[in-house]
C-alpha cells in the first residue's frame, strides 16, 4: 500500500521526484510500507529509508544516514544536537534526481543494515554549559549545591540539560526549581520511570 498519491495529491510539484525516488527504492529490491502515513522502505523487515515531501523540498531520510559514506556530501542532519543517526537528502523544485547516486545510496544503506551488532550513534562531544538559572538556583541552596556535585555526571548532565532545553526564562527558573527539589530528595531526574 502506498501513500505517494496522497502525497502528490498535496504537493503535485513533487510528483515527479517522488515517483523517482520510490522507483530507485524498488529497483534497489527494497519494500515499501507505510508507518504514521509515510512512505517507508524496508528491507529484510529493517526500516531503511522514508520518502517525504514539503514545500520547499522532497527528501529521502536514511534511518542508519550517519553510517553512511556520503561521498557527495548531500546528507544532511535536520535537527543538530537531537537527531543522532538519522539524515536526510534534500531534492528542491526542479532539481533533477541523480538516480545512480541515489540508488548508490541506498544500497549502501542497505548493507548498514545488515550488520548484526546494532549500530551506536556517534558520541557527542559538545560541552554543555549550565544554564544561569540552575546556577542561581544552586547558590540559593547550599545542601542542594553539595549533593549536586556528589552526583555521577550523567545526572548533572541530565539535570543541566533539562534546564538548558527550556526556550523561555520562566520555564528555565521553574525546571530548575523543580531539579532543587528533586536533588533535596535525593532523586534522579528520571527516577519515576524506572
Amino acid at each position: 500500500m502506498s501513500v505517494l498519491p496522497k502525497l502528490i495529491k498535496r504537493y503535485p510539484q513533487r510528483e515527479k521526484q517522488l515517483l523517482q525516488l520510490q522507483a530507485c527504492a524498488l529497483a534497489c529490491g527494497m519494500d515499501e510500507t507505510v508507518k504514521w502515513g509515510i512512505p517507508r522502505v524496508t528491507f529484510q523487515g529493517k526500516n531503511i529509508l522514508s520518502i517525504a515531501a514539503f514545500k520547499s523540498y522532497a527528501g529521502i531520510w536514511f534511518f542508519e544516514g550517519a553510517l553512511l559514506t556520503d561521498k557527495e556530501h548531500v546528507l544532511v542532519n535536520a535537527q543538530e544536537g537531537k537527531t543522532k543517526m538519522q539524515r536526510q537528502w534534500r531534492f528542491s523544485e526542479g532539481e533533477r534526481i541523480p538516480e545512480r547516486k541515489v540508488k548508490a545510496y541506498m544500497q549502501e544503506a542497505m548493507r548498514v543494515s545488515k550488520r548484526k551488532v546494532a549500530p551506536s550513534p556517534p558520541k557527542e562531544t559538545r560541552a554543555i554549559l549550565m544554564p544561569i538559572e540552575l546556577q542561581q538556583a544552586l547558590l540559593q541552596h547550599a545542601k542542594a549545591a553539595g549533593l549536586f556535585e556528589q552526583l555521577p555526571p550523567s545526572h548533572r548532565k541530565a539535570y543541566i540539560t533539562y534546564v538548558a532545553e527550556a526556550k523561555q526564562i520562566a520555564t528555565r527558573k521553574r525546571r530548575a526549581d523543580k531539579c532543587i527539589t528533586l536533588i533535596l530528595e535525593k532523586k534522579g531526574l528520571y527516577e519515576k520511570y524506572r
